[in-house]
């Protein structure tokens, strides 16, 4: 994201026709007309300007497949990426499903090879080889290629890491206990570091703006995405990290962006909740949602796609926005897959089992949340993009 003025994503290089999934003109013109972060103008402070923020490009990598379109047709078609896990290494594990990332030549399959070489495989975790496909994706639908030195230092960086790779430290740890230090990989280090995701990008591409990386439990994919809309409008970050058992931090986060968006309750109309299917948790989302919009709940639809995706931890919030932006974009909200019934107190529309048409009149703007343990929020507010903004 940055200045609506020269669309931007995150990276782009030799990606041509060797992605099945996401190589069709769909995918390469999937965002051309914009989905706005923050999207009334009228919020700027008196006291600075601040850029129009939009979202020009997209790039998923997920259990639901790689490639944006491929991914938002599947989650509308209540497709599921879980999947059974059923080898003999998973066989003391109490939980029998998982949500990963499919792998291979498949349609929609991830293939690290496209995205780097044999070389850099040894050098890098899974998750930056995935962070560097998603965002070599995203850069390829935006068509933004910063090549002048002046748009290398005006494009930035911004990744969320969840948390480092076990697999890897796990590894090491044997092989330093069982055969010495020498058997200590020198990248070990680097390959567990949550920013090297974000260093990688900015390498790979020449590109010189602020590189930020962000880990702040669930609530880390949107955080990083809040953070680079604020790199770009020049305003300073702020989160709420206070929650209680009535959900009033996630009110008071809630409040915030629609404060900072310049828009009442009254204008969203659909929310992408956290909702992680734990009893407090999504009762605490709940009651804070019902208070927001406790005047304007008529028309309001509030869903989760976590029923399709698992819960992503740290690219949770990155996901889900790419989602929101995309029911945005297309009017059509994803449903909460597996929900069959629900408690009393939840009686708003959860757009259960089947995606749902978002009619509205005007635009359609979204709110956009991510809860993290410790009580670290994130609600993010999106729209379409109309002939007024």
């Amino acid at each position: 994201m940055r200045p609506a003025e020269r669309p931007v994503s995150t990276v782009s290089r030799h990606f041509q026709n060797r992605v099945r999934s996401a190589a069709t003109p769909e995918d390469r013109t999937f965002l051309r007309n914009r989905v706005l972060v923050c999207p009334n103008q009228a919020s700027r402070h008196a006291s600075s300007y601040r850029h129009r923020v939009v979202i020009t490009g997209i790039g998923v990598v997920c259990p639901l497949g790689t490639g944006t379109a491929l991914v938002w047709d599947r989650l509308l078609r209540g497709h599921s990426g879980l999947v059974a896990l059923d080898r003999d290494e998973y066989a003391s594990v109490p939980c029998r499903v998982a949500a990963l990332v499919p792998r291979g030549d498949a349609e929609g399959h991830f293939m690290e090879e496209i995205f780097v070489s044999r070389r850099e495989l040894r050098n890098m975790s899974p998750a930056t080889v995935m962070a560097l496909g998603a965002a070599q994706l995203a850069l390829e639908d935006s068509g933004w290629y910063p090549r002048t030195p002046e748009e290398q230092l005006m494009t930035g960086v911004a990744v969320g890491t969840g948390m480092v790779s076990l697999e890897e430290i796990a590894r090491t740890c044997s092989l330093f206990t069982e055969k010495g230090y020498s058997r200590v990989s020198p990248f070990f280090v680097p390959r567990i570091l949550v920013n090297m995701a974000a260093g990688h990008i900015s390498i790979r591409h020449g590109l010189k703006g602020p590189n930020h990386a962000v880990s702040t439990a669930c609530a880390t994919g949107a955080h990083a995405v809040g953070d680079a809309a604020r790199f770009i409008a020049h305003g300073d970050a702020s989160h709420i990290t206070a929650p209680t058992a009535d959900g009033d931090g996630a009110f008071r986060c809630m409040s915030a962006a629609l404060k900072d968006a310049g828009l009442s309750p009254a204008d969203v109309t659909y929310v992408n909740a956290h909702a992680t299917s734990t009893p407090l948790g999504d009762a605490a989302e709940n009651a804070a949602i019902k208070r927001l919009f406790e005047w304007s709940a008529g028309p309001l639809a509030v869903s989760s796609t976590k029923g399709a995706t698992g819960h992503l931890l740290g690219a949770a919030g990155a996901l889900e926005v790419a989602f929101t932006a995309l029911a945005c974009y297309h009017g059509a909200m994803p449903p909460t897959l597996n929900l069959d019934r629900t408690e009393p107190h939840f009686n708003l529309n959860y757009v259960p089992c089947t995606a749902q048409p978002w009619l509205t009149q005007g635009r359609r703007v979204a709110l956009c949340n991510s809860f993290g343990f410790g009580g670290t929020n994130a609600s993010l507010c999106l729209s379409n993009m109309t002939s007024e903004f």
